[in-house]
């Protein structure tokens, strides 16, 4: 559960970085794709997606769609797979990419997957938090649909829309440490579910979706006609209303967005869901100041005290609406939370850094190197300085990197133990600080990160 919400806070704050131009998380120089033409909704919906397979295959898809309600996952792809290994068949292919989106328990970068028959009283959630279970098959669903569509260019909305929701997944699971660039993964699955949409074909969940899609690519209007949409099909949907309120606040109606949001926070229970909402809120009501923000960090951090998200995203919105003093107040404040942690110095390095503000970064560093007391916590902070100076400064600043460095191995040594990794990172990066000509130097990467950290 710990690392879920890990994984959640991490594509929270890509969110985040963009608040100040949007509240959706906004593509790299996306190119938008264009506007779908004439009316959204089609005049006749499909009824049955898979109803114009060819009846061979279609009596697969029927067999197989049986085995996964009976929680028989992996024989469900086996039969898929024994009747169309090549995925050749575009209903067959669709019905293996939901099988692979819905049905796994481990994946790879979402290029392979594993999949399990569930035993009585087992789960799919509970599988996948215990880990290392079952055979990964590769399977590349991107490429499959892009070599159908090079012999039929017209592809079935079933498959379309299961394109639109793999492309969705693989953006919000990895964004641009993907394969395919953000941009083309987004681009390609908004067109899948606009062309879904004008063949018959949406749900509830791709008209979300669709609309989540629309607002990166700032078509707000159709974004919000979407959502509604989703909302229409299923009233109490709390992730759907959750959408519509990040796109109301992007609209600039505030109030009703909040007053959404406050509704969203109130009916959600589940530990992991709630605390994304609080997110979720907190950086909807920074568009009001960060006194509104403060409402749901606050209640985050009450709910969540081992977690660091909340007071790492009080500091983003700090940067972003308040002055440098405020800025670092935040900042000491998360460190005095978590004062022996090098993810949350790192974060915050990493916020600073990506406003480019070094000289906050390297003043956070120094402050909290006089005020902290902890042998841990000055020996993480002597880290990065060391790091920061080499990468902000290049070969001229080496030897003031390599004394700070010298510094925070001492502190190392007084609270780590002989032969832990830590000292290898600091191996690692003194050899990086050696002596050499400026054009054999290095370059630091953007943010502060070493081959391995402490």
């Amino acid at each position: 559960m710990r690392n879920f919400r890990r994984a959640a806070l991490g594509a929270a704050l890509v969110v985040l970085a963009g608040l100040g131009a949007s509240l959706a998380a906004q593509p790299v120089q996306a190119t938008p794709p264009a506007p779908a033409s004439g009316a959204a909704v089609p005049a006749k919906p499909i009824t049955d997606p898979y109803g114009a397979a060819r009846p061979e295959a279609k009596t697969v898809i029927t067999s197989a769609q049986g085995l996964v309600a009976a929680g028989q996952w992996k024989k469900a792809w086996d039969s898929l797979a024994a009747f169309d290994a090549a995925s050749a068949d575009p209903y067959i292919l669709a019905l293996k990419i939901q099988l692979c989106l819905k049905g796994y328990v481990q994946t790879d970068a979402h290029l392979s997957f594993a999949l399990v028959d569930l035993a009585a009283g087992e789960s799919l959630l509970a599988l996948r938090e215990a880990g290392d279970r079952g055979n990964l098959v590769d399977f590349d669903p991107f490429g499959a649909v892009q070599a159908i569509s090079e012999a039929t260019p017209e592809l079935p909305p079933v498959l379309l829309l299961a394109l639109g929701d793999y492309c969705y997944d693989v953006q919000a699971l990895y964004a641009d440490k993907w394969q395919v660039g953000e941009e083309e993964v987004c681009s390609v699955a908004l067109s899948s579910y606009e062309e879904a949409q004008k063949g018959g074909l949406a749900t509830a969940d791709s008209l979300r979706r669709q609309g989540d899609l629309l607002l990166r690519f700032s078509r707000n209007d159709e974004a919000e006609a979407s959502i509604r949409a989703s909302l229409a099909l299923e009233p109490g949907n709390l992730d759907t209303k959750k959408s519509l309120a990040v796109a109301l606040a992007q609209a600039n109606r505030l109030s009703e967005s909040l007053a959404l949001m406050d509704e969203v926070v109130a009916a959600t229970k589940a530990k992991d869901e709630r605390y994304g909402v609080l997110m979720t809120a907190a950086r909807i009501a920074s568009m009001e100041g960060m006194a509104r923000a403060e409402t749901y960090i606050n209640k985050a951090e009450q709910e969540f005290p081992g977690e660091p998200g909340p007071a790492l995203v009080r500091h983003m919105i700090a940067l972003q609406t308040q002055g440098p003093a405020e800025t670092g107040q935040a900042a000491d404040r998360a460190l005095d939370l978590f004062p022996e942690s090098p993810y949350v110095v790192r974060s915050l390095l990493t916020t600073w850094l990506n406003a480019d503000k070094a000289d906050e970064a390297l003043a956070f560093l120094d402050r909290n190197l006089a005020r902290q007391a902890k042998d841990a916590s000055l020996a993480i902070l002597g880290f990065y300085k060391a790091l920061l100076i080499a990468q902000s400064r290049g070969p001229e600043g080496f030897a003031e990197a390599r004394a700070v460095l010298a510094s925070a191995e001492l502190k190392f040594k007084a609270a780590f133990p002989a032969g832990d990794q830590v000292f290898e990172a600091i191996a690692n990066l003194r050899a990086e600080l050696a002596d050499q000509p400026a054009e054999e130097a290095p370059a630091g990467p953007a943010a502060p990160a070493a081959p391995a950290t402490p």
